[in-house]
């Protein structure tokens, strides 16, 4: 099964120390089988927007979700989720990874891809993932 990840980033190395939706870039990957393919970086330009909305404001969550449904992403990657995740999980698979790298969270992803495939098919009721080192 093919997946699209956000991984939610500042600079493409670590993973934003914040909510995945307080991201300044949302780095784009296409995981087909056991490989992984960078395909774009994407400004999250809801961080303008959104000054004085706070943590888990539910625009925010539908603003992020629009962004990512036109990159066709299925699966978002991020050190934290803030209250917004129940809402993310009906459109996509939230993971959290313990911890920073972007590319050991891909690595481990893959590794782990069949527990993001077991919430894909719950449908609305999706939980999240969380991925620790080993």
């Amino acid at each position: 099964m093919k997946f699209i990840v956000a991984c939610g980033t500042s600079d493409g190395e670590k993973l934003t120390d914040d909510h995945f939706g307080e991201s300044n870039y949302f780095y784009i990957y296409d995981l087909s089988g056991h490989d992984s393919k960078f395909v774009k970086k994407l400004e999250n330009d809801t961080r303008e927007e959104d000054v004085d909305l706070g943590h888990g404001d539910p625009g925010k969550a539908k603003e992020v979700s629009q962004i990512l449904k036109k990159e066709s992403v299925t699966v978002v990657l991020a050190h934290q989720m803030g209250p917004n995740i129940i809402k993310i999980s009906k459109r996509f698979v939230p993971v959290i990874y313990r911890g920073r790298e972007v590319d050991r969270a891909i690595d481990l992803l893959l590794d782990n891809i069949h527990l993001v495939e077991r919430e894909w098919r719950k449908g609305e009721k999706r939980d999240y993932v969380v991925l620790d080192e080993e």
